[in-house]
C-alpha cells in the first residue's frame, strides 16, 4: 500500500498490542491538502485539488474552484456564488475540446434577466426546445401572476389563466406587427334580442342594435368609445328603405343615422375598432 501526500501517526491502546488487533487503532491522521479540500482515490494515492472542497458547515460542495452546489433548504438544490452569476449546461453532445457541441443553458445575466435557451458550437444545430405537460396543459407565469399564459397539451392553443384580463402589446409600442389566420377570429359582443328596439347600453367592441319601424337615429352608450374611435355598422334586416347614413362616436357613446326610416324592426351590427 501506497500512502502519499500524508503523515499517519498510530498509537496501541497498550503500547503493546500488535497491529492489527482489536486494541489497536489509529489515534490521528493528519492528511495532506488545506482546510476543506476533498480527498479522492488518484491512481492508487490520495489526492487533493484546490478546485474541489467542501465545507461541512454549509454543506456546499465548490468545484472549478467558484460553482458552488448546496442543499440551500429541505429538498431544494442550490448553485451560486455570491453576487457572481451562475450558469447550468446540459449536453446532449460535445467534443473533449467544446469545439463540437449542442446544449441547453440555464443562466443569470447580471441585472438584467434570466435566460433559458438552447446554444451550439461547431459542428453542433442549434435544437428545439420543447415544453411538455405530460398530458396536461403547460402553464407559464410572467409577472408574479401564476399561470397567466397557459398551452393546452393535447391541441397547443394558447389561453389565458383568467377572463378577459392580459393584453398582447401595448398602444403605440412594443405591438406584433401583421396577424395571418386560417380562419377566423372570434371577440365578445351582445346581441340584443329580437323585439327590443332603440337606444341600448353595450360596453363591448361589437353587438346589435334594433331600430324601431319609423326610427332614423340610435344611440348606444359604449364605455369603450371615445371621439376617435373608428365605428362600423352595418344592417342586418333585408329592410326595404334602411340603410346606414353614417355612424358618429362621441366620448362614451355613438349614434347610427339610417338614410330613411325603417319600414318595420330592423337589426344593426356594430363593431368598433380603436386607432393607435
Amino acid at each position: 500500500m501506497a500512502i502519499t501526500h500524508s503523515t499517519v501517526v498510530v498509537t496501541p491502546d497498550d503500547s503493546t498490542s500488535e497491529v492489527g488487533t482489536d486494541d489497536w487503532n489509529a489515534d490521528h491522521v493528519i492528511t495532506g491538502g488545506t482546510d476543506k479540500q476533498v480527498l479522492f482515490n488518484d491512481a492508487g494515492a490520495i489526492g487533493e485539488d484546490a478546485g474541489l472542497t467542501y465545507n461541512k458547515t454549509t454543506d456546499a460542495l465548490t468545484i472549478g474552484g467558484n460553482a458552488t452546489i448546496l442543499g440551500e433548504a429541505s429538498n431544494v438544490l442550490a448553485l451560486r456564488n455570491g453576487t457572481n452569476v451562475q450558469t447550468l449546461r446540459i449536453y446532449s453532445t460535445e467534443s473533449s475540446s467544446l469545439t463540437n457541441y449542442e446544449r441547453l443553458s440555464i443562466l443569470s445575466v447580471a441585472g438584467s434577466y434570466f435566460s433559458i435557451g438552447t446554444e451550439a458550437g461547431g459542428t453542433g444545430s442549434k435544437r428545439q426546445l420543447i415544453l411538455g405537460g405530460g398530458g396536461v396543459s403547460v402553464s407559464i407565469t410572467i409577472g408574479g401572476t401564476a399561470g397567466n399564459w397557459n398551452i393546452a397539451s393535447a391541441t397547443g392553443h394558447l389561453f389565458t389563466g383568467s377572463d378577459n384580463a392580459i393584453d398582447i402589446g401595448t398602444a403605440g409600442s412594443l405591438r406584433p406587427r401583421d396577424l395571418f389566420l386560417a380562419r377566423s377570429f372570434g371577440i365578445e359582443a351582445t346581441v340584443t334580442a329580437g323585439g327590443t328596439i332603440g337606444a341600448q347600453t353595450i360596453n363591448k367592441a361589437a353587438g346589435t342594435v334594433n331600430f324601431g319601424a319609423g326610427a332614423t337615429t340610435l344611440v348606444v352608450t359604449n364605455s369603450l368609445v371615445t371621439t376617435s374611435s373608428l365605428v362600423f355598422a352595418v344592417v342586418r334586416t333585408n329592410d326595404a328603405t334602411a340603410t346606414i347614413k353614417n355612424v358618429v362616436p362621441a366620448a362614451g357613446s355613438f349614434t347610427i343615422t339610417s338614410t330613411a326610416a325603417a319600414t318595420a324592426e330592423t337589426s344593426v351590427g356594430f363593431f368598433v375598432v380603436q386607432p393607435d
